[in-house]
């Protein structure tokens, strides 16, 4: 049923013209981010439209942006990327096809640096060719601005209804070890990162269908204040009632780690 939308060129400039806001793009990057950077694109359009794109890629006269992660333990990066091309092309992969090769970090760079993502996503969509990604932070720090947009992202997978406790996990990964989190209008404060996780826990099914946008992202030094519009729904009795709210957070970060997360709504 959705076959003559992807071949529809209308389509795709009202696609393309769209800001990075727009619905459709979260959605496509809401499919990157359940999958590894090489499964990212196919992803979306399998869940999303239910067309097998392996299959109809041949075929289709799109651009297709592939990401391809290169492991840390890989001797010859250069003959890795060559080898994967040669692959492309046996597989009948069209011209169209640009692949992006990024650096293995110690830390996940399509969740905890969305916005590189972004960048390229619009850089390819405008035409350009992006090129390959090597972090600077390979082997140091997230910085305090990259901290924050990794915290977003992190911190938006606990609210939605079917979390668990490896998306909790995953957020706390971004904390120190004596990490705070406080609530001065309410005079909450838990300290220690075993006990943040704890008490998140306890809150893991209560709310659903979570949107969280950034309006806002100032650093100074080390902290980062982000001004955040939060949609979703959370439960109420034996139904769901919608939430929407502004909030600022304040993130204090010391060596590559959150250190104390100050929540002000």
């Amino acid at each position: 049923a959705n076959l003559p939308l992807l071949a529809d060129p209308e389509y795709w400039r009202e696609f393309n013209g769209s800001g990075l806001d727009d619905a459709d793009r979260r959605a496509l990057y809401h499919g990157m981010f359940m999958a590894t950077p090489r499964e990212a694109l196919m992803q979306y359009w399998r869940e999303n439209t239910l067309v097998d794109l392996n299959a109809l890629i041949r075929e289709l006269d799109i651009p297709v942006l592939d990401l391809q992660t290169i492991p840390r333990n890989v001797e010859s990066p250069d003959g890795y990327r060559e080898d994967y091309r040669r692959r492309l092309q046996q597989n009948g992969a069209p011209r169209s096809v640009r692949t992006v090769f990024l650096s293995e970090t110690n830390h996940f760079v399509m969740e905890q640096r969305p916005y590189l993502l972004d960048r390229m996503v619009a850089e390819f969509m405008a035409g350009g060719t992006p090129g390959d990604f090597h972090p600077a932070a390979a082997t140091g720090h997230l910085g305090a601005a990259d901290l924050a947009r990794a915290w977003v992202s992190a911190f938006r997978r606990t609210l939605r209804e079917h979390a668990d406790n490896t998306d909790v996990d995953r957020l706390l990964e971004l904390y120190s070890d004596g990490a705070v989190y406080e609530h001065p209008r309410v005079g909450i404060r838990v300290e220690g990162r075993n006990l943040i996780r704890e008490r998140m826990l306890g809150f893991l099914g209560t709310t659903k269908a979570p949107s969280l946008d950034v309006q806002g992202l100032v650093v100074a030094g080390e902290d980062v204040v982000l001004t955040l519009s939060l949609r979703m729904e959370a439960r109420d009795g034996d139904g769901w009632a919608p939430v929407r709210r502004k909030q600022s957070i304040v993130l204090r970060t010391a060596a590559g780690k959150i250190t104390r997360v100050s929540d002000y709504w």
